[in-house]
């Protein structure tokens, strides 16, 4: 299915599982497809056509429900984490002057430029006071940060194909069934969460709708009790279930697990593949961005063992090439092409109105090797490459070497300098040793800083941002 005619639209999945199960929330409630429809489309009838509705997004069947009908009914909506600092919101409103505004009830939020509108079980809705008319992109669906809760007013502008393609297509390699049942352990502002709902809903599977963590008895218990099929984290989330042994839990439901976000250290990759190896489950190791909609390759189970840290290959309709800056350099900057490559970025609202600036063609900044067999391994970040003496050094990969030696750090540097900031005092030495082996350079080249806690987004990933200022 190539041509934009042949995909199926987000209403008529609906009405296909119409009677089937579609959402589970913390109460043991159940939402059929046909209630989710039924409340999206009263939703639709107090918005006006194509509006611009900013959505505080909460692990919530409301929230859910309401991203479906903005979805269905053609509007376009600013999506972040209901945890923003109200100053920082009022930026995004400011620049964006959005319609209708869906804030948690949880969220003490006022401004005079908007009024109460409607309530429903999670959420107040409220409305611009002043009647604004947006000249939106006819194909504009989603606009996502990248930045977390940073409040950021540049955003990932995705049609509603984009969303429908990936959706089909992550669907299609994990062989996502209507019997399969997802958990929302990832917030969903981030594309990764959002994206395991996109495609448990576009394969008619249902999702148990949760705030309770990994850490919580209850998320285990009602785990259990409503036979999850499938767990999705980023690096983050598998430490903490080594930590919490969950390798011990009898999960006699679960099917596969998947991680993105971000690269999973090697030791704890080999754990998880072995203990699916023992259980009869899949580990699925994948690589996304949110320019991209979400994940863009996967590194089959099969390969698992033989590839470790490989972010593997193109998903279904796909393609992944290596931009060298010569044929004799190992790496490259990763590009992908697919219908899924976002529409280009906004920084406000007159960015809505236009066109397609991507044409399907993503650079991902990100530096990759490819292997013999067409196996990708991401190295670093573009701009996470400095040159020492002439050398170059990729920071995430200086990381990835002292993890290993199961050592949390973060750096950060400039040609000639890099910093590296570590939270256990007893194991400076350490590092000083690793930083000789790996370098000729003299150790006044690297300077340690001890932090009590590196700093991570949400999403599980580290702010560096946060550690600059520190410097």
């Amino acid at each position: 299915m190539n041509s934009k005619e042949k995909i199926t639209n987000f209403l008529n999945i609906f009405k296909k599982n119409y009677n089937k199960t579609c959402l589970i929330d913390e109460f043991g409630d159940i939402y059929r497809y046909k209630d989710v429809l039924e409340k999206a489309t009263l939703t639709n009838n107090f918005i006006k056509k194509k509006s611009l509705v900013l959505i505080l997004a909460s692990n919530t069947p409301d929230f859910i429900t309401f991203y479906f009908s903005f979805l269905i009914y053609g509007h376009v909506q600013i999506i972040v984490d209901e945890k923003i600092e109200n100053t920082l919101l009022e930026n995004i409103i400011h620049k964006y002057k959005p319609n209708f505004f869906f804030i948690p009830k949880n969220k003490k939020f006022v401004l005079n430029s908007i009024q109460k509108y409607k309530t429903t079980k999670n959420y107040i809705i409220h409305k611009n006071k002043s009647k604004i008319k947006h000249n939106l992109n006819l194909d504009l669906a989603v606009l996502l940060s990248t930045s977390g809760t940073t409040g950021a007013t540049k955003f990932v502008k995705l049609s509603n194909y984009n969303i429908l393609n990936n959706s089909k297509n992550i669907s299609k390699y994990l062989k996502i069934k209507k019997i399969d049942r997802a958990i929302t352990t990832l917030p969903l502002h981030y594309s990764y969460g959002l994206s395991v709902i996109n495609t448990h809903i576009f394969s008619g599977a249902s999702i148990f709708v949760t705030k309770k963590n990994i850490l919580e008895k209850k998320f285990w218990i009602d785990f259990k009790k409503y036979k999850i099929s499938n767990l999705s984290g980023v690096p983050y989330f598998y430490e903490i279930l080594k930590k919490i042994k969950f390798e011990n839990f009898d999960l006699k439901y679960l099917k596969y697990l998947t991680q993105a976000g971000g690269a999973l250290n090697k030791k704890l990759t080999i754990h998880f593949i072995n203990y699916c190896k023992r259980s009869n489950k899949k580990f699925i190791v994948m690589y996304g961005q949110t320019e991209a909609t979400s994940r863009i390759s996967y590194l089959d189970w099969k390969y698992a063992s033989k590839k470790i840290g490989s972010i593997g290959k193109a998903i279904p309709e796909g393609k992944l090439i290596l931009n060298k800056n010569k044929k004799t350099d190992s790496f490259g900057e990763l590009i992908y092409y697919g219908d899924n490559v976002s529409m280009g970025y906004s920084n406000d609202f007159l960015d809505l109105r236009k066109k397609n600036s991507n044409n399907g063609i993503l650079k991902t900044g990100d530096l990759a090797k490819v292997d013999k067999d067409g196996f990708y391994y991401i190295v670093g970040r573009k701009n996470r490459i400095i040159k020492m003496f002439g050398h170059r050094i990729s920071l995430d990969d200086l990381e990835k070497k002292i993890h290993e030696l199961n050592i949390k750090c973060a750096c950060i540097g400039k040609d000639d300098y890099i910093n590296i900031f570590y939270t256990k005092k007893y194991l400076k030495k350490k590092i000083e040793n690793i930083l000789t082996k790996l370098f000729k350079f003299k150790i006044n080249n690297f300077k340690l800083n001890w932090i009590k806690k590196i700093p991570y987004s949400n999403n599980g990933k580290i702010l560096y941002s946060k550690l600059n200022e520190k410097i």
